[in-house]
């Protein structure tokens, strides 16, 4: 840099590549990395705007039970996987947008919206069938995801032993009691 600030704003976007490959990770900064910065705030715009705008939507991976043969195999359920067809860019890639909706806050709300469009969907299916939301760390951190679960349920009429939330095992690294305590208030729905 040739002031201490453009120092310090490349040695933050040095800094930024380095977090996003793994820890220990050195990197030194690149002229490129600005574009990469740059492109990454408009995506987290274009996100926050999708989220609002109704843009996801969500596909159906199937879930079934195996056996000796595909015809004898059984579908049970369905895994509720977010989308994103971006008006401009075309289909983004869930790897590219699910870290910024984790790092910028954005996973609250498109997990809300997830778990109430998955629920809406699962109740309007002919069959009873599982239907398997993820959920993130940031969402059990923020709110009462018990109540939040509760209430689509209710609104939905999705009967309650058809919801599957699947969660990562470090959600119990950190304030593991109370995590506890939600997964119980939410398992005796």
């Amino acid at each position: 840099g040739t002031d201490a600030a453009a120092l310090l704003a490349n040695a933050g976007a040095a800094l930024f590549r380095a977090k996003q490959k793994s820890r220990g990770t050195i990197s030194l900064y690149q002229p490129e990395m600005d574009q990469q910065i740059r492109d990454r705030r408009v995506l987290h715009q274009d996100l926050s705007n999708a989220i609002r705008n109704g843009e996801l939507s969500l596909a159906f991976q199937p879930q079934a039970i195996a056996r000796t043969s595909i015809a004898e195999s059984e579908i049970i359920g369905f895994e509720a996987l977010a989308r994103w067809q971006h008006p401009v860019r075309g289909q983004v890639s869930p790897a590219e947008f699910i870290p910024i909706a984790e790092e910028s806050g954005l996973i609250v709300e498109m997990g809300e919206w997830i778990l109430r469009r998955a629920c809406r969907e699962a109740a309007s299916w002919p069959k009873p069938l599982q239907v398997a939301v993820n959920l993130s760390p940031s969402q059990l951190k923020s709110g009462d995801l018990a109540q939040s679960v509760a209430g689509q349920l209710t609104a939905t009429g999705l009967t309650p032993s058809l919801l599957e939330l699947e969660v990562t095992e470090d959600i119990l690294l950190h304030d593991e009691s109370r995590v506890l305590d939600m997964f119980k208030r939410i398992q005796d729905l």
